[in-house]
């Protein structure tokens, strides 16, 4: 070939390479723009406190770096937090999240008895309502005990259309705790976020309702059970797992330990909405240097659909099929590149500009 037929046929092959180059996706994007994702995660002690014997120490900004690098490859447009520090530390996050693209209108934090850490919600969605509560206790022996963290408690209004109830709570860690059981507090914690689960499903009917975060319990464990109910209305785990079929969310170096504890579980309304292959446990090299938890997500319709038409069965992992955490293309995206490469040459044949040697 000539220069100059070398150029033209490089440059419709740079147009439709151009073309094709936006469909890469990440978790956060998707075709359908009647979707949104949200995803819970732990940022592991995104506070000032005793690091390496010297107090008041922040989160390490390697580790803030990661955090930020992890969720801006998820891209959620609701974003529950756990172990945020106080309000300098959460507005430092959003700013930190705005500098990579992740900007969230509204937000809410909360604190409960446990002035160290606190949960969180961020959205880009507006936040129309707030409901938490911070003060509700319970009795374990003769101790007077309150929710550490609280239940995080707000409405959030996707479209005109559409809207549901976010709860975000962290229950008691499996710390030992002086003359107390961790096990029995972490229980009577789940039953105090169950009874307010229940009362706001008894007073309305057929909302939507999703409850997130760290609930420091596996799947069989009694909080867990506490929590989703043995009568209805029922709460439901959903079945994540990442792209190697791993359900863990967290890793406790010191013990060479995984497990499952955290999850997102919705009632029987708001499981018509998920999106089948929209479930996942967010799996991007690198997740360890900054937390030693792994987020949930899970994506969403905005719009109100028949739960009889769920297809979603708790423990079925087939519905948990993770998409991709970090920019890729599928392979579908490949398949039509190729496909166009054909298509430039078979043009530039027919233009001339291109003749088999014979």
């Amino acid at each position: 070939m000539k220069p100059t037929i070398a150029r033209r046929i490089g440059l419709l092959l740079c147009v439709w390479l151009g073309f094709m180059a936006p469909v890469g996706v990440r978790a956060g994007d998707h075709d359908d723009t009647n979707t949104f994702l949200v995803a819970t995660y732990n940022v592991r002690n995104w506070l000032s406190m005793t690091r390496w014997d010297r107090p008041n120490q922040p989160k390490p900004h390697r580790e803030k770096t990661a955090a930020v690098d992890y969720l801006t490859g998820i891209r959620p447009q609701i974003l529950a937090l756990q172990e945020v520090g106080d309000r300098r530390d959460f507005a430092e996050i959003m700013d930190l999240l705005r500098r990579q693209g992740l900007v969230y209108p509204d937000h809410h934090w909360v604190e409960g008895a446990d002035t160290n850490r606190h949960v969180a919600i961020l959205s880009q969605f507006p936040i129309t309502a707030r409901h938490s509560i911070t003060d509700a206790g319970y009795t374990l022996g003769q101790h007077k005990l309150t929710i550490s963290r609280g239940v995080l408690d707000v409405t959030i209004q996707v479209n005109p259309d559409y809207r549901f109830r976010a709860l975000v709570v962290h229950l008691k860690s499996k710390r030992p705790v002086p003359e107390m059981s961790q096990a029995a507090m972490r229980l009577e914690e789940a039953r105090i976020v169950r009874r307010h689960a229940v009362r706001l499903l008894r007073a309305k009917p057929g909302v939507n309702l999703l409850l997130m975060g760290d609930l420091n319990d596996e799947p069989d464990s009694a909080a867990l059970k506490a929590v989703r109910g043995r009568e209805p209305p029922l709460l439901y785990p959903l079945p994540a797992v990442d792209r190697q079929g791993r359900a863990f969310t967290h890793f406790w170096a010191t013990g060479g330990r995984r497990s499952q504890i955290d999850y997102l579980l919705v009632n029987e309304a708001m499981r018509a909405e998920v999106v089948s292959g929209g479930i996942g446990v967010a799996d991007a090299d690198g997740w360890n240097d900054a937390s030693d938890h792994r987020a949930v997500y899970a994506r969403f319709h905005a719009v109100d659909r028949d739960p009889a038409i769920s297809q979603l069965v708790p423990g079925q992992a087939e519905d948990a099929a993770p998409v991709a955490q970090v920019p890729t293309q599928s392979g579908w995206v490949w398949v039509a590149s190729l496909a166009g490469v054909v298509v430039v040459i078979l043009i530039a044949r027919r233009l001339g500009w291109y003749r088999r040697a014979s």
